[in-house]
């Protein structure tokens, strides 16, 4: 800590403890009201001027320092020079800010070429762009860079903002073991069935209430596809409310509109000759897990410790 540090911290943290003994017996909402008016009284004071001051050297030395270690990798940035040139090194020094300078490396190129170009199509989608600048910060970090495996850029490429933002909390290392239902459409006595909604999770809008998005299933398809859960329908959680939610899914009512569509005539006959006595929708518990491999992936790219299980605002890649 510099002189200037400890006069500013000393100021803020005197102006802080009057505050406190002040507020020690008003309520809640007036201490954060007293907070609140501390904090504006506090952007008055010298001392907060100049720590405000130190910390604005110290990102700019860092954004400087992170242009020099990119430099070389100059000639393999493709359509995102342009950023580069313009706001790169603010974003990238936020990401390495916490990375001592003895340990910064300029990252292989292996990494830094796909995550510039993902870079280049992705500036656009917030999302997608943390994740790209989080992978680059960890290759930039000689302590870290062995977790930033190159497959982790295609997988990136492979996501949209969108379900980069359902994942995320599917992959946090509390929440490896997710319960995932899916409806069939079950014959008896025989038990054939086939699948009318499949991958279905608890998903809520911004008021909590259940919400149905049509491209879920094929998201789940995908994190599948990229090795980053596995999901199977023959295991559950035993858990006695893990699948509560259930009774509030608006996809029953999908699956019960899907079999009364194809309840014909002919085809009630065909089943009859089958020696089928008849058809339900049957709701089928099921487990998805994050594998290790999606977890490190999650943890490289600034995933985890970000959401809880249920998903309670729609996802928005603004935000």
């Amino acid at each position: 800590m510099t002189g200037l540090e400890g006069v500013a911290g000393a100021a803020v943290l005197g102006a802080a403890t009057d505050a406190a003994k002040t507020a020690a017996n008003s309520s809640r909402a007036q201490r954060q009201d007293e907070q609140r008016a501390l904090l504006e009284a506090a952007k008055n004071t010298e001392g907060f001027r100049v720590a405000a001051e130190i910390k604005g050297k110290k990102m700019a030395a860092k954004e400087a320092m992170g242009l020099i270690i990119m430099r070389p990798l100059a000639a393999i940035m493709g359509v995102s020079r342009q950023y580069f040139d313009s706001d790169f090194g603010a974003d990238y020094a936020d990401k390495i800010k916490d990375v001592p300078d003895e340990n910064l490396q300029t990252p292989k190129a292996s990494i830094a070429g796909p995550v510039f170009e993902g870079l280049g199509y992705s500036l656009d989608e917030p999302a997608l762009k943390e994740m790209y600048l989080e992978l680059l910060a960890r290759a930039s970090d000689d302590r870290q860079a062995a977790t930033a495996h190159p497959s982790f850029v295609q997988i990136i490429r492979d996501l949209t903002s969108d379900e980069a933002l359902y994942l995320r909390p599917y992959l946090s290392t509390a929440n490896r073991m997710t319960p995932i239902m899916q409806y069939r459409r079950v014959f008896e006595p025989s038990g054939y069935h086939a699948v009318l909604q499949t991958n279905i999770l608890d998903i809520k809008d911004a008021h909590g209430r259940p919400r149905v998005d049509s491209m879920l299933p094929t998201y789940v398809d995908n994190w599948i596809r990229l090795k980053l859960v596995t999901v199977t329908y023959d295991s559950n959680l035993s858990a006695p409310d893990a699948y509560d939610w259930e009774a509030m899914r608006p996809e029953r009512a999908l699956a019960e509109a899907q079999l009364q569509a194809i309840r014909t005539p002919e085809f009630e006959k065909l089943i009859a000759e089958r020696g089928e006595t008849g058809v339900r929708v049957e709701a089928q518990r099921g487990l998805m897990m994050a594998t290790d491999f999606g977890a490190q992936f999650a943890k490289t790219v600034g995933m985890h410790a970000r959401a809880p299980r249920v998903i309670t605002t729609q996802p928005d890649p603004a935000s």
